[in-house]
């Protein structure tokens, strides 16, 4: 693999960083201590390998996963919409209360940690009241932290949407939407391009704004058209609480009216997850439309990401380069010495872990998979590989690429 090969290299916000730099971007960050931990140099110690390697691929897994799973819930209630009609509320929130930062706030005395779990108190209220009379909508926060049992059934089916597509995607679930409820942390400048997109689409009078402070100033006149402003202190959702029960009615009132969503939205069928988020928006004022044009998301590599880009094209080229030359040596029935197995291995590894945060999807799985099958190769026992085959196979599968993924099955 020639390391600017099909690749588009393009200078973004956060910069560039010293060759053999490892960069981890922000929507990974919930994962990052296990990425760090596959890098680190006890790895290749075998006692620790083994204790270690398995509950670490099923942490990263299990987040990207999650993430995966309720994207293509999404696409599912947005279709049933879309060709039969089935009607579906949309829940919206700003990004402070979504977790995006760790905020502290000195005229308020507060501090915003990035778990949100006020976030997800809003979204299992939203479902409560909704469930088995509509359907739900919303948009991945990757930072939010969520259990395995939401893989099976997230508590709002949410697509995965990035800075270069999220304006168009956005503005088409809102146009489907037959209500929406924007749960606002604060009132910002945000706040008012999400009225507008909001307004634009006919849908205002159909919005419920939840916020925990009463409108001030200027700020009042963006929600005089909107169905109702409730205030819902910040926490926890108390029944007992006026607004809340406030809020459960307007629900109610918006879910069993007689509207009726008949807008004719864009096909989603074909949105692809990616949960690493490139800023791909920035190449296009670097490069010409003829240069971009075919180009694949995952061939986009920001500056920042670029030290990340040259220890991974190199690693995998070395782990592959070492695999055929001991493929030769078994083809010629002499067995491969262990240290060259284990080169193989642990060169696979760093090219897994570095794929991640590239988010090269068929090359995490042939990385994880040459893992295993190296690992098997030196201990004879078959845990490890299967474990990381069955990894595998997920990766495969997020890169849209079936063949891949029914080798690894």
């Amino acid at each position: 693999m020639n390391k600017y090969d099909n690749v588009i290299v393009f200078r973004d916000g956060i910069g560039s960083f010293p060759p053999g730099y490892v960069f981890y971007p922000e929507s990974l960050k919930l994962i990052i201590p296990i990425l760090r931990e596959l890098n680190n140099p006890e790895m290749q110690q075998p006692k620790y390998f083994n204790a270690n390697l398995m509950w670490l691929l099923d942490l990263i897994v299990t987040f990207l996963a999650l993430i995966h799973d309720t994207h293509n819930a999404a696409k599912i209630v947005y279709e049933q919409y879309r060709a039969g009609g089935l009607q579906y509320c949309l829940s919206l929130r700003s990004f402070m209360l979504s977790g995006m930062t760790i905020n502290i706030d000195l005229e308020r005395n507060r501090h915003l940690f990035g778990w949100a779990g006020g976030d997800r108190d809003f979204a299992a209220f939203v479902r409560e009241n909704t469930d088995g009379r509509i359907n739900s909508l919303s948009f991945v926060n990757t930072h939010d932290v969520r259990s395995a049992d939401d893989a099976k059934q997230p508590k709002i089916p949410s697509f995965r949407v990035v800075s270069h597509n999220w304006r168009d995607i956005v503005r088409e679930v809102v146009r489907g939407a037959k209500f929406i409820i924007l749960n606002l942390e604060d009132e910002t400048e945000g706040v008012r391009e999400e009225l507008e997109l909001i307004r634009e689409c006919g849908m205002s009078r159909r919005t419920i704004c939840v916020t925990p402070y009463e409108p001030k100033h200027d700020y009042s006149k963006a929600f005089s058209d909107v169905y109702d402003v409730i205030k819902v202190p910040a926490g926890p959702f108390s029944h007992e609480n006026a607004e809340v029960e406030r809020l459960k009615r307007r629900i109610e009132d918006l879910t069993n009216d007689d509207f009726v969503q008949t807008n004719q939205v864009r096909d989603l069928t074909d949105l692809r997850c990616y949960v690493v988020d490139r800023h791909i928006d920035l190449a296009a004022s670097q490069f010409s439309p003829e240069q971009l044009s075919g180009v694949a998301y995952e061939d986009f590599v920001p500056s920042s990401l670029l030290s990340n880009w040259n220890v991974f094209a190199t690693e995998y080229r070395a782990a592959f380069e070492r695999w055929e030359k001991l493929v030769n040596l078994m083809r010629a029935r002499e067995f491969p010495k262990g240290d060259d197995l284990a080169f193989a291995m642990y060169k696979a590894l760093t090219a897994f872990y570095l794929s991640v945060t590239l988010e090269r999807n068929e090359e995490a799985a042939k990385s994880l998979g040459l893992v295993g099958l190296t690992h098997e190769l030196l201990t004879n026992q078959s845990e490890i590989k299967n474990d990381c085959y069955k990894h595998a196979a997920k990766f495969a599968t997020w890169s849209e690429d079936p063949a891949l993924a029914e080798s690894y099955k």
